[in-house]
This record gives C-alpha cells, sequence and structure tokens, in this order.
C-alpha cells in the first residue's frame, strides 16, 4: 500500500510517469484493474502502457515547467487542470483519477484546444480555512445542472471545487469539468474545458 496522500501519488505519476516516459514505473501507481474513460487511449494497463511508448517517439516539450495550473483532491478523487501545448496546439485539459489503496483505479479526461489567444486561466487561489458545506454543493448543483445537462462528481477542496458534468448542446453530447473558486458563495473564478463525445471510444467503458 502507498504512504502517499492521493494527491501526492497523481503529481508523482504525472511526473515520473508521464513527463519522463517512464512505462516501467506503471505498476507503482496504476491498479492491475485499471478502468480507462478517455476516448483515445485503449483500456486497462496495456492501453497506458501503449500511450506512455508512443510518447517516447515524440520530442519532449521545451516547456521547463509544470503544466498543472490546479490540482484538487477530496475522499478518493484528485482533479487536474492542465495548461499545455503539445504538438504546436494549445490544450487546456482536465484530468479525472479515483484513487483506492494507494493504486489509480480509474481515470477520465477532457482535450479542449484554446484557440482565442487571449483566454488566459484565471490563478485559483486556495482558501484551505474554507470549508465547503452541503449548501454550496447544493447551490453548484442547481447552477450547473439542469436539462439536459447531468452533474456526476463534484471535487471539493478549501474554497476551489471541480465538477464533472455531461450534457448536450446542438444535438451533441459533450463532457464538462468546471473549475469554479467560491467567495462567500459566490463564483468569482471559473474556467471549464469541454470536449465532444465521439461516436467511436477505443474501449467500452464511456467517457463519464
Amino acid at each position: 500500500m502507498n504512504s502517499k496522500s492521493n494527491k501526492e501519488l497523481v503529481l508523482d505519476f504525472y511526473r515520473k510517469v508521464i513527463r519522463d516516459r517512464n512505462g516501467d514505473l506503471i505498476d507503482d501507481y496504476i491498479d492491475d484493474n485499471y478502468i480507462q474513460h478517455s476516448p483515445s487511449m485503449k483500456d486497462g494497463k496495456a492501453g497506458l502502457l501503449e500511450a506512455i511508448e508512443y510518447l517516447k517517439k515524440l520530442p519532449k516539450p521545451e516547456q521547463a515547467k509544470s503544466p498543472i495550473v490546479l490540482a484538487l483532491a477530496e475522499g478518493d478523487y484528485v482533479m487536474l487542470l492542465l495548461d499545455m501545448t503539445f504538438m504546436g496546439k494549445h490544450l487546456s485539459v482536465a484530468d479525472l483519477f479515483r484513487i483506492i489503496d494507494g493504486r489509480v483505479v480509474e481515470h477520465w479526461d477532457a482535450v479542449q484546444e484554446v484557440t482565442f489567444s487571449e483566454a488566459r486561466i484565471p490563478f485559483f487561489d486556495i482558501d484551505e480555512n474554507f470549508k465547503i458545506t452541503d449548501e454550496h454543493r447544493t447551490l453548484l448543483r442547481k447552477h450547473f445542472e439542469g436539462s439536459p445537462r447531468k452533474v456526476y462528481r463534484m471535487i471539493a477542496e478549501g474554497n476551489l471545487v471541480g465538477v464533472q458534468s455531461e450534457g448536450e448542446r446542438s444535438g451533441k453530447r459533450f463532457v464538462f469539468y468546471d473549475f469554479v473558486s467560491i467567495v462567500d458563495s459566490k463564483i468569482i473564478h471559473s474556467w471549464r474545458v469541454e470536449q465532444e463525445i465521439p461516436g467511436l471510444l477505443n474501449h467500452n467503458n464511456g467517457m463519464i
């Protein structure tokens, strides 16, 4: 069993496996029954290892700083917001991990190309003394949920909340990841990553 916190585990996984492209360490972080929801990746450990091997063939990113803008952890879940450049594209990425007994057992994500140059992810300052209440969660659910949109998961840390939802727009299905900052029960900062659900996935697990 891993003694690290869930957030530490995920951040460590990003540095040592994803950034450094070290597939030999996958067993240290990923459960044998790992479930993949990312539409472009195959299921299980084998699919993740295949993705790492593919990354090895690409030039490593020039940016020295970590692309991780925000990391939220609550219970079994860790949600990340990333701002990155990959293959010449400016991308906003949301990652959601479920961790059980020190191993990642499930992963979801959404990737959105940022096409307008003035777009800047707001600065999210965590107030660790702030506690999200059931009332806050109810208000957030009402804010984000409604026909034809459904909230699935809400991960809160301090005054920051990540909301995973699914909905329809112009006859197409999307997954949404909203990151919000709350002050005095009001949303003062927000950032959304959205991705259309493709008709064909590389697995049978769905995106949500």
